[in-house]
């Protein structure tokens, strides 16, 4: 009896650590996914002519971009995606929308929520007629 609940406590103990295991694996193979979508659908800022800031993790950040990418960013053509570094240090890249999505599918930590043009505006902003211009920076 000693021996077979010690035989089946010690199948438990391996059955709970190969699971480990697994998950490790998949989450490595989630991440190497993610690294692969944005390396390989990475869009190229453009000459630089006007900063796009936006927030990640409590800290504004800012990407030197052309006028064009920025109007891309703001309607949703453009995503950013965050690059995780060795050194715990943050890179961006620009993706289009169909890849960020693919990427928020495996991970939401990787695509920055950016709010949109068409967000922005409600129903009852008393500013809503007025347009803003495009040389504008915050």
């Amino acid at each position: 009896m000693a021996a077979e609940k010690l035989m089946a406590e010690k199948a438990e103990k391996a059955r709970q650590l190969n699971q480990q295991k697994n998950q490790q694996a998949e989450q490595v193979a989630i991440l190497a996914q993610i690294k692969q979508l944005i390396e390989t659908n990475r869009q190229d800022h453009g000459k630089p002519q006007v900063s796009f800031n936006f927030e990640d993790k409590g800290k504004i950040k800012k990407l030197e971009v052309s006028q064009k990418i920025h109007h891309h960013i703001t309607s949703g053509l453009l995503a950013i995606a965050r690059i995780e570094n060795i050194n715990q240090s943050n890179d961006y890249a620009l993706v289009p929308k169909m890849v960020a999505e693919k990427i928020q599918q495996r991970s939401a930590d990787h695509i920055i929520e950016i709010k949109l043009e068409q967000e922005i505006t409600s129903e009852d902003d008393p500013y809503a007629d007025y347009q803003i211009p495009d040389d504008l920076m915050w």
